[in-house]
C-alpha cells in the first residue's frame, strides 16, 4: 500500500496534460453515469477513497482530487498525510 501512495502522490505533482493525470480527470466525469448494475468495480480512486476515509477526507469528486493536488504538491504535507493513513491502517488491522 505504501507504493501506490507514493505513486499516486508522484501521478498528482505531474503535468495536468499528462496521460495519468488526465485518465484521472475522465474517471471523475464519467463517474456516476449510468454503468453496470454488479457491485463497484475496484478502482485506483475507490480504494483511495477507502483510505482517506480513514482520516476524514473522501476522493468522490474532482474537487476532492483537486486538494490532494495541493497537499502532494507540497512533499512535506503529502508525506504527512501518507503517514498518517498508514498508521491508522494498521491499527485497523
Amino acid at each position: 500500500m505504501d507504493m501506490r501512495w507514493r505513486l499516486f502522490g508522484h501521478v498528482l505533482r505531474l503535468d495536468e496534460k499528462s496521460p495519468a493525470n488526465q485518465a484521472m480527470s475522465a474517471y471523475f466525469e464519467t463517474e456516476g453515469l449510468q454503468g453496470h448494475r454488479d457491485r463497484p468495480r475496484t478502482s485506483l480512486p475507490r480504494t483511495r477513497d477507502t483510505d482517506l476515509q480513514l482520516i476524514g477526507m473522501r476522493l468522490k469528486t474532482r474537487v476532492d482530487m483537486e486538494k490532494l493536488r495541493r497537499i502532494a504538491l507540497n512533499r512535506t504535507g503529502w508525506r504527512i498525510l501518507h503517514n498518517t493513513i498508514l498508521e491508522k491502517r494498521c491499527k485497523r488491522s
